[in-house]
C-alpha cells in the first residue's frame, strides 16, 4: 500500500490556532482590586448648644475618602454607631445611611481608582459621644462588597 497523506482544510486550522491564541491572551490571574481607605483631617469641630433644657452635641468631621488600584466603585451604604465618650465599645445607638445620603455627602455616586474626595461630615447626638463611621461600596464587576471605617471622636 502507497503512503497517503491528507490535508486538512485550511479553515479548520484557522479557527484552531485563533482558539489557541485566545486562550492564550486571557488572563488566568486575579482581577485587579480597588480599595477605598477613610481617613479624617483634624480638627474635629464640637459645638454644643442648649435649648428648652436639652443638650445638642455637633461634631463636624473633615473625611477623605482616597481610592487606589483599578476600576470603579459604587456607594452602596452605610452604618455609623454612636458610642459613649471615648470607649468605642459602649455604643449606644446606630444609624443607617442610604446610597443616595452617600451620594450626596461625597458629591458622586462612585469614587474610581486614583482619586479622592473630601466632604464635612456631621454627628449629632444629646450627650459625649463618638462615632464609628462605615461606608459600605462594591466594586464595578459585581465583586463582593467592601467596607471603609474610620472613628470619629467627637466630645468626651
Amino acid at each position: 500500500m502507497l503512503p497517503t497523506s491528507r490535508r486538512t482544510p485550511l479553515l479548520a486550522v484557522l479557527v484552531a490556532a485563533a482558539s489557541i491564541a485566545a486562550g492564550c491572551s486571557r488572563s488566568s490571574g486575579p482581577r485587579p482590586t480597588l480599595d477605598v481607605a477613610i481617613t479624617l483631617v483634624p480638627p474635629v469641630a464640637t459645638t454644643t448648644t442648649t435649648a428648652g433644657g436639652g443638650v445638642t452635641i455637633n461634631c463636624d468631621a473633615k473625611l477623605q475618602a482616597t481610592a487606589t488600584g483599578a476600576g470603579e466603585a459604587t456607594w452602596v451604604g452605610g452604618t455609623v454607631y454612636f458610642f459613649r465618650g471615648g470607649d468605642e465599645s459602649k455604643i449606644f445607638d446606630s444609624s443607617a445611611v442610604t446610597p443616595a445620603q452617600l451620594t450626596s455627602t461625597w458629591g458622586s455616586g462612585t469614587i474610581t481608582g486614583g482619586e479622592t474626595r473630601s466632604t464635612t461630615y456631621r454627628l449629632t447626638a444629646s450627650e459625649p459621644f463618638g462615632g464609628l463611621v462605615e461606608f459600605r461600596y462594591q466594586q464595578s464587576g459585581g465583586r463582593k462588597g467592601r467596607v471603609a471605617r474610620i472613628p470619629v471622636h467627637c466630645a468626651g
